[in-house]
């Protein structure tokens, strides 16, 4: 049920990105598909962890679904990565600029972006990530002098290439 409610909603569904805020579990939909539709969905917590429990998510958990608009980076669509909590009202977000029409198949990757969203569906810090690497992971914690500490982890689809952990200070 509830997967049928995000694709009424998005088209072609690829998750991406999961944060507890409050009482809400947030979702983010990559919009790296022909569609291009990067979303917010919430989701009531407490009854998606009722339905987690009983082993049926039927869609009634599903609060409110919005559409997300990101730039483009080189001219390739922006698509979330991943999320991170700060808070009961936003998340940090990271999203990758991969150069592919389908949400599956890999593409040649134009760079990556961390920002800042509201549960409505706002952006806010957009700031670009140096270099072309294909950020999927992140994780943050309080930082120094009122920033943010940020961990990001590559995944450039690529065997040959590791993957890498980094770390900074992010406002």
């Amino acid at each position: 049920g509830l997967h049928a409610r995000l694709q009424a909603q998005f088209g072609e569904l690829n998750l991406e990105g999961a944060a507890r805020c409050g009482d809400q579990i947030v979702l983010l939909q990559r919009g790296n598909g022909a569609k291009a539709q990067n979303g917010l969905a919430l989701l009531d917590r407490v009854r998606f962890e009722a339905g987690l429990a009983r082993g049926v998510l039927d869609g009634s958990e599903l609060t409110r679904a919005t559409l997300v608009e990101l730039p483009r980076l080189e001219g390739v669509p922006l698509g979330f990565t991943d999320a991170a909590p700060l808070g009961a009202t936003e998340v940090a977000f990271i999203a990758a600029a991969e150069d592919s029409a389908s949400t599956y198949d890999d593409g040649a990757c134009m760079g990556s972006v961390i920002g800042r969203l509201s549960l409505d569906g706002k952006v806010s810090a957009l700031e670009p990530v140096d270099g072309k690497d294909k950020l999927e992971g992140l994780w943050v914690a309080p930082g120094a002098q009122g920033g943010l500490q940020v961990w990001v982890v590559s995944d450039n689809d690529d065997p040959a290439q590791p993957a890498w952990l980094r770390s900074g200070l992010w406002r």
